[in-house]
């Protein structure tokens, strides 16, 4: 399973400059793929191209049986848009319902699950996300920031697409939440072999549950790689104007002063530990 960007560019209108100009890119399953960049480098319309919400202005992109064009989405669009879940920058302002319950039942309705089944699939998704069935009846707008960000992505994991695209999902999160969604996030693709693609301004976070970094820029891609490789290229860091992940600097400054090799690390008490062992 892959997703292929074939030579696609995009404008919002024809008035405007070409945000993305004849950018290929291919995504394969089993894979975190983190997509990070300025402020208005594109990160968010390419999840949009990706959902067929907004179409290329030329070139194509191609999943499965799906081709997504200029003139829209060939193949059966309801079954492409529960092959692809997309969970946007402010999913909380989107419930409907009065209770959670309600709210993924109703999703499963869309995804034409048997009344007799959706029990079982509701329960399903709220485990997924580390919530539980004390929060069937709750009121979706009384829950927490982090816990509306997990309801939010169970009601995508409830109809089991192959492909999530995440924008900005650690938004007003905290630290728990945000190590939370690591866990979430990494036991997904370990067991369900998903396309996960994740557009963030948070380098820190990517650093943890990506395997492969997207350096974007002005709509360009700047490098596609493993994320070690990506890490290791200061300079790209540099020219997109964004921030290695923290862990990244120390480890590169204690190279540079010290000549000591601490080796890849995304969290602080394995780097620690590094340090430790080295200092033995």
């Amino acid at each position: 399973m892959e997703i292929n960007l074939n030579q696609v560019s995009y404008r919002y209108d024809s008035h405007s400059p070409m945000l993305f100009d004849k950018i290929n890119l291919q995504f394969k399953e089993g894979k975190v793929i983190g997509v990070v960049g300025p402020i208005g480098c594109g990160k968010t319309t390419l999840l949009e191209l990706i959902k067929g919400m907004k179409l290329p202005t030329s070139g194509t992109i191609q999943f499965e049986e799906y081709t997504i064009g200029k003139q829209g989405i060939l193949g059966d669009e309801k079954t492409f848009q529960s092959a692809v879940g997309f969970l946007p920058q402010f999913p909380d302002n989107k419930f409907l319902y009065d209770t959670v319950e309600k709210e993924l039942d109703y999703v499963l309705e869309k995804c034409n699950y048997s009344p007799m089944n959706r029990n079982k699939h509701i329960l399903q998704a709220l485990t997924m996300v580390g919530l539980n069935e004390s929060y069937l009846s709750r009121y979706p707008f009384s829950l927490s920031s982090g816990e509306a960000r997990k309801l939010s992505l169970a009601t995508i994991l409830a109809c089991n697409p192959k492909v999530l695209l995440l924008d900005e999902p650690i938004i007003g999160m905290d630290s728990n939440d945000k190590k939370s969604l690591v866990t979430i996030l990494t036991t997904i693709k370990s067991r369900y072999k998903k396309i996960i693609i994740i557009a963030s301004s948070d380098v820190d976070f990517l650093s943890k549950v990506a395997d492969e970094l997207v350096i974007m820029k002005d709509g360009k891609v700047l490098m596609y790689d493993d994320k070690k490789a990506v890490l290791k290229n200061e300079k790209v860091f540099k020219e997109a104007k964004i921030e290695l992940p923290m862990v990244t600097k120390f480890e590169n400054y204690v190279l540079k002063k010290k000549k000591i090799q601490l080796g890849h690390r995304t969290e602080v008490n394995d780097l620690v530990k590094d340090i430790l062992r080295t200092l033995q």
